[in-house]
């Protein structure tokens, strides 16, 4: 089960993201298979819109077979996995993921408007929204919502060990959440090293199109991935349930994708 969930991820990743560019005003678009409009206008932002839904089914999928085949026979119950469904206790997750997203926030809006700074490491940049975006982020917040909320509950289920210590269960979280995706970024610079020549020059839509920004972009999952998974433990152990670790990082996960590229020119 644990192999098998680490394979959707790199088979999509590179067909999911294409060459994201849509500059209409200029007459350069590529196209993708989830080509930037007027109501989705980012184009990097719909490749992992993409991305999301594909591995986000895949991993609900496996999770209802386990649990239907396996774990439901030897006493597993949703109750034991975080799962409450009540309104009341999605609420308050809810509430509460929004107070800490929004106490977050408000510390990088302070640190822009006294210090005209933002929060910047190599590829990963989060910024203030402008007015345009905070839509933006409200249109897209519930494809990271579906993906990171069966991701808190597959990782929180298919990773813990009976009878081992939770020193062992944050680096197969860690592992669970990128593996795939990490071994296909090494494979591709690898033999971009060695060679001169990614293992992966095109993707597969358009067909012969350039991966150069495929490869770019997938470094800021490979820091942003591993994160999640710890802090959805975290808010597990703490809350018994699998639902305040999958709000939280979806809110600052979709800020972190939505503030950290640009809308195409000419869609709106």
């Amino acid at each position: 089960i644990y192999l098998l969930c680490l394979l959707p991820a790199p088979l999509v990743y590179n067909w999911a993201t294409g060459y994201p560019i849509a500059i209409k005003a200029m007459g350069r678009v590529v196209p993708t298979v989830f080509p930037a409009n007027a109501v989705f206008p980012m184009p990097t932002a719909n490749g992992l819109v993409v991305f999301n839904l594909i591995v986000g089914a895949t991993m609900l999928i496996v999770f209802i077979l386990t649990y239907q085949l396996y774990m439901k026979r030897h006493g597993v119950t949703f109750a034991n996995l975080g799962v409450g469904l009540p309104v009341k206790e999605v609420g308050k997750a809810l509430l509460l993921a929004l107070v800490v997203f929004l106490s977050g926030y408000a510390l990088l809006v302070l640190a822009d408007y006294y210090f005209k700074v933002d929060f910047r490491y190599f590829v990963f940049s989060i910024k203030t929204l402008t007015p345009p975006k905070v839509f933006m982020m409200l249109k897209y917040l519930p494809f990271w919502i579906f993906v990171f909320v069966i991701s808190s509950l597959t990782l929180n289920s298919f990773t813990r060990i009976e009878g081992k210590k939770e020193w062992l269960n944050i680096p197969l979280m860690v592992v669970a959440s990128c593996g795939g995706l990490a071994l296909f970024n090494i494979i591709d610079y690898g033999a971009l090293f060695s060679t001169g020549i990614k293992m992966w020059t095109t993707v597969p839509y358009p067909a012969g199109t350039t991966s150069a920004l495929a490869g770019v972009l997938l470094w800021g999952l490979l820091f942003i991935l591993p994160v999640s998974a710890v802090l959805a433990r975290v808010f597990f152990k703490k809350t018994g349930s699998i639902w305040l670790g999958g709000f939280i990082n979806a809110f600052i996960i979709t800020f972190f994708a939505i503030s950290n590229t640009v809308i195409g020119a000419g869609t709106l």
